[in-house]
């Protein structure tokens, strides 16, 4: 729990017009972090267990089991009625809306309660943003197929772009709503989601609806590369201006939400860029394989790899560096195994694979040492306050 002394001492200062109001409420949840033994901002030693709080008590633990078994009832209540239903995925969109607005509820209960609370907040809040999305689709997804009960829709491209836009509004709203680590998750997530059904109905629209014709495959444009590829440089480039606008906050936790937001910025980028430049397909007749050459398609990942390093030295970003790695280790994994492996022996093939990657782990490392930082140092007005009696 906090210490009274230094909770006394913080309103002295603030009566004393020593440190205005949001300074104050910054240092008490920093004593109330500290005094549940959650490492303070900026303490070294932070590990990947303490970024989303004190670490889990029993009691809690069983909590969120607890809570999780009242999910599941809740789903076989729905699916047993929905089956026996004409109008199932109605069933469906309401049910996981009832559940959306009682877990969302529960997490404005407790949102402005201790650490542990607090973390529960933003479970409860990410879990309702996934269940409106859920809700949206299901919903939508019985207006387009209203004779059949079909979860999943076979041409579901406006089901998914309204689950998806239902939950990032939510996602949205609850970020607003409770600024943590978690409800960043559940944004993330949610524009990530979102990137992916408008380019599926993009890819509906130039490319045309997808044939299962085994007989006469349909021939794939290597356009479509740049369709992926564009799609997911932008949506990586707005999950940057989101993790770059929470460097520059002066709220509390900003630093852990503009890494997290960051390290997704620069996953998306590569993991997209590789979905892109690995995608296969018929190319006429009977030869099927990749849409572009490997070497070009590999020389593009080893770029977008070269710019996340160039934002994490200029950003002092040191999140952007493992998503760096991870694009080189793929190119290169994916020239050895595309041509070497081809050309030569298996042994020789992983050897060399095994040489890039010990490679790539020792220089990425040595690199990450040398950003160093997180993000951009917090501005003026939000470093720590110094004692006035020190002076």
């Amino acid at each position: 729990m906090s210490d009274a002394n230094v909770l006394a001492r913080i309103e002295s200062w603030l009566a004393d017009g020593v440190i205005d109001a949001p300074t104050a409420a910054r240092l008490r949840e920093a004593e109330g972090r500290a005094g549940d033994g959650e490492p303070a901002r900026g303490r070294r030693g932070d590990t990947a267990s303490t970024l989303f709080g004190p670490s889990i008590r029993v009691g809690e633990m069983f909590a969120y089991v607890g809570g999780g078994f009242l999910l599941a009832a809740c789903y076989a209540l729905i699916g047993r009625l929905a089956s026996e239903s004409a109008v199932g995925d109605a069933l469906w969109a309401v049910g996981l809306f009832v559940i959306a607005v009682a877990v969302g509820v529960g997490g404005f209960r407790i949102r402005d309660g201790s650490p542990r609370f607090r973390r529960a907040a933003g479970v409860a809040f990410l879990a309702s943003a996934a269940h409106l999305g859920l809700a949206a689709y299901a919903l939508v997804n019985e207006l387009a197929n209203p004779d059949t009960f079909a979860p999943v829709a076979s041409n579901d491209v406006a089901p998914a772009l309204a689950g998806a836009a239902a939950a990032l509004i939510a996602a949205l709203v609850y970020r607003r709503l409770h600024p943590a680590l978690l409800t960043q998750v559940g944004l993330v997530g949610a524009v990530v989601v979102s990137a992916a059904a408008v380019m599926r109905w993009l890819d509906s629209i130039l490319f045309g609806a997808r044939s299962f014709d085994v007989m006469e495959p349909p021939v794939e444009s290597p356009a479509k590369v740049v369709l992926i590829g564009i799609g997911w440089g932008l949506t990586a480039i707005v999950l940057g201006v989101i993790g770059l606008r929470e460097s520059r906050s002066r709220m509390p936790g900003a630093e852990a939400r503009a890494a997290l937001t960051r390290f997704a910025a620069g996953m998306t980028a590569v993991l997209g860029t590789a979905s892109a430049v690995l995608a296969t397909g018929w190319l006429g007749g009977d030869e099927y394989g990749r849409l572009i050459p490997p070497v070009v398609g590999d020389a593009i990942l080893i770029a977008v790899s070269a710019v996340l390093l160039e934002r994490a030295f200029r950003r002092h970003a040191s999140a952007f560096v493992y998503p760096a790695a991870l694009g080189v280790i793929i190119g290169l994994s994916d020239l050895n195994a595309t041509y070497l492996a081809a050309a030569t022996t298996s042994e020789l093939a992983l050897l060399v694979e095994g040489a890039i990657l010990l490679a790539a782990g020792f220089a990425f490392d040595r690199l990450r040492r040398r950003v160093g930082g997180t993000g951009e140092p917090p501005p003026a007005s939000a470093q720590p306050i110094p004692d006035p009696g020190s002076a």
